[in-house]
């Protein structure tokens, strides 16, 4: 588990424990009487809070749950301790209060007549000289020292509040032990990991690049800060240009966060930096070799103001075999395709509907094509070559990225005509605080309406991985008239209830720019 914030008012318990322990620290120290069980808990909360403290400047504070839970213990044992503190406090300025409104009126008359009172009564011959005597030097010695007295009895009536601090000062001695215990393992694993990056798999300019941006003892980086450094350097080197503000930027920062992040950890290790540069590299055009692969991103690296023809994303990220493709893409139309990581390592594999005169033509060397009419092309990297495309013809062509690769055969040979979109992906739209829920396919059939664009957003986050699944899409409209507009596109008939108007479906249809 990751710490969440670093600063003191974060809601990082580590942060949560260290400011209780400077709030018991400075409270502490304004206390008049201050017993010495109390100095106990005041010892042993401030080596906690160093401990805290240490660990809150760890630069990798991957935290196991039991730990934390261990830090939330210590912070309600401080807080306890801080509670039972202004109690002290109150009963004992409480306690002095009153002990001056009676003290300082009776010690002048005892000061004054005490003695004759005292000689007068050892004189008499009353029996009960020597008790009034007694009685007479308690008084006296009540007043004439009440600092003494008075810290006898509020020791004696405030027992359980000492009771109360011992037990914390004995669970912040238990928990401290724990955590030095921590820090001490802690230590022991990461000196038992330190490496050299110079002998990772990284090839030498990858080496150059991590030694110089992140240190050559640093196993593995923060995603983000490893997103930012490339596309700083991209963009230095003048390999990308990035307008369009900074919506574009987050969009391009979490694709490629997402791409380089394999495991997603939240860390990049030399083996997954090896492993994107295999797929998108060299090193000085890896991110727009990455970034290509979003059609909105491909065109504005080179134009700001420019739109995609398609913007339909023809790449999933997802985990694909042969016959996972084959099988949804059995049946779509003659140049359907989609291009994925093939099983061969660091290759890509794009996938394609083909027309009967191509299963004629293959089928010698490619029987299966007979049942199911999908070839699939190898696209290996060439490094600074670019992408070697098989178009299983004998022919290999290079490409500088796939979107180029992708482009070319669109335009000279109409292999590439429509990217797949995924129309089993459930889509939930929230109109007007009513939620309804479909599958994508019941919008591909308008493909000039605000819902086919919807489904087309949604289809492109989810091949990248990069999508929500808890975010809704929200449209302020009529929800009593949107279920009919939902209904008209599943049957593809229009049915109007008697208790909604038909002007509010005409305007319904206008909006979602449906025919």
């Amino acid at each position: 588990m990751s710490d969440d914030d670093g600063g003191e008012g974060g809601g990082s318990p580590l942060s949560a424990l260290v400011l209780a322990a400077k709030q018991f620290t400075a409270e502490v120290g304004e206390v008049s009487v201050l017993p010495t069980v109390l100095r106990g808990v005041r010892q042993q909360v401030s080596v906690v809070s160093a401990l805290a403290t240490q660990l809150t400047n760890e630069p990798d504070r991957d935290f196991p749950p039991e730990l934390l839970a261990l830090v939330r213990d210590m912070e309600a044992d401080v807080e306890q301790a801080t509670e039972a503190l202004h109690g002290w406090e109150e009963a004992h300025s409480d306690r002095a209060a009153r002990w001056a409104r009676v003290a300082h009126p009776t010690r002048s008359v005892v000061e004054q007549y005490g003695t004759a009172a005292a000689v007068f009564i050892a004189a008499s011959e009353y029996k009960y000289h020597a008790g009034l005597t007694v009685l007479l030097v308690l008084v006296a010695l009540w007043l004439l020292f009440p600092s003494i007295l008075r810290s006898w009895w509020v020791g004696w009536r405030m027992k359980e509040m000492l009771k109360e601090f011992a037990e914390v000062e004995a669970d912040l001695v238990a928990h401290a032990r724990r955590l030095e215990g921590f820090l001490a393992l802690r230590s022991q694993i990461r000196e038992s990991r330190r490496y050299d990056v110079s002998k990772s798999v990284l090839a030498d300019a990858p080496k150059d690049f991590w030694c110089t941006q992140f240190g050559a003892e640093a196993h593995s980086v923060d995603t983000t800060r490893m997103v930012e450094t490339l596309i700083y350097e991209a963009m230095e080197s003048g390999q990308l240009r990035l307008g369009g503000g900074d919506v574009l930027r987050r969009k391009a920062a979490t694709l490629l966060g997402r791409i380089i992040d394999v495991n997603g950890d939240g860390s990049v290790s030399p083996a997954e930096f090896h492993q994107f540069l295999a797929y998108f590299g060299p090193l000085r055009l890896c991110v727009r070799r990455a970034l290509s692969l979003d059609p909105e991103l491909n065109v504005k690296m080179d134009d700001p103001h420019a739109v995609p023809a398609d913007p339909t994303c023809w790449f999933t990220w997802k985990k694909l075999t042969r016959g996972d493709v084959e099988h949804v893409l059995k049946g779509l139309p003659v140049g359907t395709f989609l291009v994925r990581t093939s099983s061969r390592r660091d290759t890509f594999a794009v996938s394609r509907v083909v027309s009967p005169q191509e299963v004629r033509d293959y089928a010698a060397r490619m029987p299966s094509l007979r049942e199911v009419p999908v070839l699939h092309h190898t696209v290996v990297n060439l490094g600074e070559d670019g992408y070697a495309f098989d178009d299983s013809t004998g022919g290999t062509q290079c490409f500088p990225t796939l979107a180029a690769l992708i482009n070319n055969y669109r335009s000279a040979t109409g292999w590439f005509r429509t990217p797949y979109l995924h129309d089993m992906l459930r889509v939930t739209i929230n109109v007007g605080g009513v939620r309804h829920e479909t599958m994508a396919r019941t919008f591909l059939q308008f493909p000039k309406s605000r819902l086919y664009e919807l489904v087309r957003d949604l289809a492109n986050r989810s091949s990248m991985d990069v999508s929500n699944p808890d975010e809704d899409i929200f449209f302020d409209r009529d929800p009593a008239a949107f279920g009919v507009i939902l209904n008209y596109c599943r049957t593809g008939h229009l049915h109007i209830p008697t208790t909604i108007l038909p002007s509010a479906v005409v305007d319904e249809l206008a909006y979602f720019r449906l025919p």
